[in-house]
């Protein structure tokens, strides 16, 4: 009985997070209970960015804007004007959330794969008058030509890989990647308060071989982990952030959740 009405407990919150953040919120009940056939769906936040949303995205949409998962448990700010490094952007809704967020914020978003692309680009051009720059590459442990494994059933895709063994990932291309390094060194960046990866287990290799020099860099980082072969794991990224300097902590995830693990680093806190 306890389970059930915690369950209950955090769907009333999910929905309260859409009535907070959202001006048109009875758009998402509108879809819900088949009541609009529109396609792509848009939604306006209180701050008035809006959000062209594909249908076959609206998972990822209220993993991103109900349940709030690349913020929950946040014990930490962020400051005036931070910067925000938006690694595996997908459509732009983790960036269009920081912009209904947080005022003043810089984004830089990369986003390898051109179908995705092409619709963070138009989630950005109906936002004008924000402080974003997206680069169509992937993040990677080094820069140059990158090997991509995806998913080519639908339009859009959230679960392309460098490991070939994600279910349903039979394609490849071959993309452009640029090195965390050479990230700060092409945006001129001195400091990045917040950084999000969703790279679908390429995050080891992006962290492993980021110097002292860059990690000492970062202030915080939000990233969805993925277990994959061999030392690559939770554990393991957790004591290598913790040797960096952060101070770690695992989300809670929601039980309907398509995020797996959770992990939230902030430098040099208590966690």
């Amino acid at each position: 009985m306890n389970k059930f009405y915690k369950n209950i407990k955090k769907n009333v919150l999910r929905y309260f997070s859409l009535v907070r953040i959202l001006s048109n919120w009875w758009v998402h009940l509108g879809i819900k209970f088949g009541l609009t056939a529109a396609e792509p769906v848009l939604f306006r936040t209180r701050r008035g960015i809006l959000i062209e949303a594909p249908r076959e995205l609206l998972v990822d949409f209220r993993e991103i804007f109900m349940s709030e998962s690349y913020r929950r448990g946040m014990a930490f700010t962020l400051g005036e004007n931070p910067v925000v490094l938006d690694i595996g952007a997908n459509v732009g809704f983790f960036t269009l959330y920081i912009l209904s967020r947080l005022q003043g914020a810089r984004v830089i978003c990369y986003e390898p794969l051109a179908a995705n692309f092409r619709q963070l680009e138009r989630n950005l051009q109906i936002n004008s008058g924000y402080h974003v720059t997206c680069f169509q590459k992937a993040v990677a442990g080094r820069s140059g030509d990158l090997n991509l494994h995806y998913d080519s059933r639908n339009e859009y895709t959230t679960t392309a890989s460098i490991h070939r063994d994600k279910k349903g990932n039979t394609e490849t291309i071959t993309v452009a990647a640029v090195s965390l390094p050479d990230v700060f060194e092409e945006n001129g960046l001195e400091r990045c308060d917040l950084l999000k990866m969703d790279c679908e287990g390429a995050e080891y290799e992006i962290l492993y071989n980021c110097p002292r020099e860059i990690m000492d860099r970062i202030g915080n980082i939000v990233l969805e982990v993925h277990n994959v072969p061999g030392r690559n794991n939770i554990n393991s990224l957790k004591g290598y952030l913790s040797e960096m300097g952060f101070a770690i902590q695992r989300s809670p995830i929601h039980r309907n959740s398509a995020i797996s693990e959770m992990l939230l680093a902030r430098r040099g806190q208590a966690a």
